[in-house]
Order: C-alpha cells, then sequence, then structure tokens
C-alpha cells in the first residue's frame, strides 16, 4: 500500500511542478554564472600547450583549433538550459524532503 501512495504522490508533485509557471532559480544569476564558468573554460583552452598528447600516443596540433574558434566571448544562455536548471532543483528539493524521515514539525 505504501508504494502505491508514494506513485500517487510522485505523480502528484510531477503535476505541480509541470503547471507551475514560477522558477525557483534566479535566472539573472544563474545566467551570470553560467557565463562565468563558460568564459573561464574558454580562456583555460586559450591558455593551454599548442601540441597535446592523448592517451593513444597521438599528437594534437591545439593551435589550429584556436585559430578556427570564435574570438567573442561566450554572451547569452539558452532558455532550454534555464529549465534543465530549474527542474533538476526541484527534484533535488523533492528528493531531499521525501528521504527526511516523518516525524516532527521540522523538514531538515
Amino acid at each position: 500500500m505504501l508504494e502505491g501512495q508514494q506513485f500517487i504522490l510522485v505523480q502528484q508533485i510531477q503535476t505541480i511542478t509541470m503547471t507551475n509557471n514560477t522558477s525557483l532559480i534566479n535566472k539573472t544569476r544563474v545566467k551570470r554564472k553560467c557565463l562565468q564558468i563558460a568564459n573561464d573554460v574558454y580562456d583555460t583552452f586559450e591558455q593551454s600547450p599548442a601540441v597535446r598528447v592523448d592517451a593513444n600516443g597521438r599528437e594534437w596540433n591545439m593551435s589550429r583549433a584556436r585559430a578556427a574558434r570564435t574570438k567573442g566571448k561566450f554572451t547569452q544562455v539558452s532558455q532550454s538550459l534555464l529549465d534543465e536548471l530549474d527542474h533538476d532543483v526541484r527534484k533535488l528539493i523533492y528528493d531531499r524532503v521525501t528521504k527526511h524521515p516523518q516525524s516532527g514539525k521540522t523538514v531538515k
């Protein structure tokens, strides 16, 4: 019986999260952080050695790859990424709350 109740609860939560259009994340700050991380990785690639050797011993000329890249930095974050992050936050909250023992008044 408990498994059936959990299944119904999961369906109700999924319905609530799908119909609720409010976001749990601060989109402006998340966009800013995503762009910061992406541009830091971009800068790291620019500072990497010109020739890399992979696990099979093959040499790769990274200077050609750098020349082919656009010189601009990342400036946009897609809406699909923001939606995925919002969904992940909702799932994280749901998982943490359901793992909490049902006793007392405080969710820890």
